[in-house]
């Protein structure tokens, strides 16, 4: 992403995908990582509250990943769109 101060505009090209995916595999694995340890938690205690917390938690990180999908997409669609206003808006 390019920012062009004289046509005040910033330009996206298709090396913008690599970072927006990369982040996506981080909260990923993040997000799987954190339900493990969830899971682990929950097999472990006794205490009710703790249970309520602990399942608050999984219930919130099981939400989250749900969203990833749509996440995505408007990510992908945010950049493809961004490139055709750039090539429409200032082509020669």
């Amino acid at each position: 992403m390019k920012y062009d101060k004289e046509k005040k505009v910033v330009e996206f090209t298709l090396d913008d995908l690599l970072p927006i995916g990369m982040t996506f595999v981080t909260l990923s694995i993040g997000l799987g990582f954190g339900a493990i340890v969830l899971g682990d938690m929950a097999a472990d205690t006794t205490d009710t509250t703790a249970d309520q917390v602990i399942g608050n938690g999984s219930a919130a990180v099981l939400k989250i990943s749900a969203k990833q999908g749509i996440l995505a997409t408007v990510a992908v669609a945010a950049v493809i769109i961004g490139i055709l206003f750039t090539y429409f808006m200032f082509r020669r």
